[in-house]
């Protein structure tokens, strides 16, 4: 008896679930009014997207949909992981949220904001937003 089987065209897998799933959320983000999106959708994206991001499915997946909102970029070696965007937040100028995700000597995939959470009371405006990854040798290692 042969049995085979194979994933229908429909069926999602983890990663598509997830990329959907953040996709729908940012874009919720980006058509609340500046109020909502302040106080709660822009904390609650980022929450949502450091929950996944310690999900190693997202770091081995290119997550597309978001992609066309956020900007992804990776380093040549696969190690590390830049998001950045703009949640809209800012007022009059842009506030621009980095989240890093790499994977550790240990092989743990680690997700980590480069943007403190209280940037506008101090003042310590450390917006980022990564366009590119370049692999740099330092001392005969990369």
């Amino acid at each position: 008896m042969l049995l085979i089987w194979a994933a229908s065209p429909g069926q999602r897998t983890e990663w598509q679930r997830i990329d959907d799933e953040l996709t729908a959320a940012f874009i919720n983000l980006l058509d609340a009014d500046y109020d909502t999106r302040a106080d709660s959708l822009a904390p609650l994206f980022k929450k949502q997207l450091l929950a996944h991001l310690a999900n190693p499915v997202t770091f081995n997946n290119s997550l597309d949909n978001l992609a066309k909102y956020v900007v992804i970029q990776s380093s040549a070696d696969k190690k590390l992981k830049f998001y950045s965007w703009d949640d809209l937040t800012g007022g009059t100028w842009h506030h621009i949220t980095t989240v890093a995700q790499f994977l550790t000597d240990e092989g743990k995939i680690v997700a980590q904001p480069l943007n403190p959470e209280d940037e506008m009371e101090t003042g310590e405006f450390t917006d980022c937003l990564v366009y590119e990854v370049h692999d740099l040798a330092a001392d005969g290692t990369r």
